[in-house]
């Protein structure tokens, strides 16, 4: 899915190589804006799935398969409400330790 994003913004640059200067520069934005989103994305999936950050010792034909499934469980972990990271897993163990101890 993303290989075919990246594939897709190649063949726009090469589609504005003859384009004027404005349209360039817009177009310019418009590329950076994605690839930003595009970065943490791939950062919060790095993140949840240790598996991506390092050496994967798998057979290369299953290493799409890994990531796909990576991509499908952290849509579900997101859709249920999962936090992203350790450190917001620990702020709502704390404000429901806090709700329970004052409802007591």
């Amino acid at each position: 899915m993303l290989y075919y994003l990246a594939m897709m913004l190649m063949v726009l640059s090469y589609a504005f190589r003859n384009s004027t200067p404005g349209a360039e520069i817009n177009y310019n934005k418009l590329l950076k804006q994605e690839r930003v989103i595009t970065e943490r994305c791939f950062g919060q999936l790095k993140r949840r799935f240790p598996i991506l950050q390092y050496v994967c010792r798998v057979k290369l034909e299953n290493v799409p398969k890994i990531i796909i499934a990576c991509i499908v469980l952290h849509n579900v972990a997101k859709s249920l409400g999962y936090p992203d990271n350790k450190t917001q897993m620990k702020m709502k163990e704390i404000l429901r330790m806090t709700n329970f101890l004052s409802a007591n």
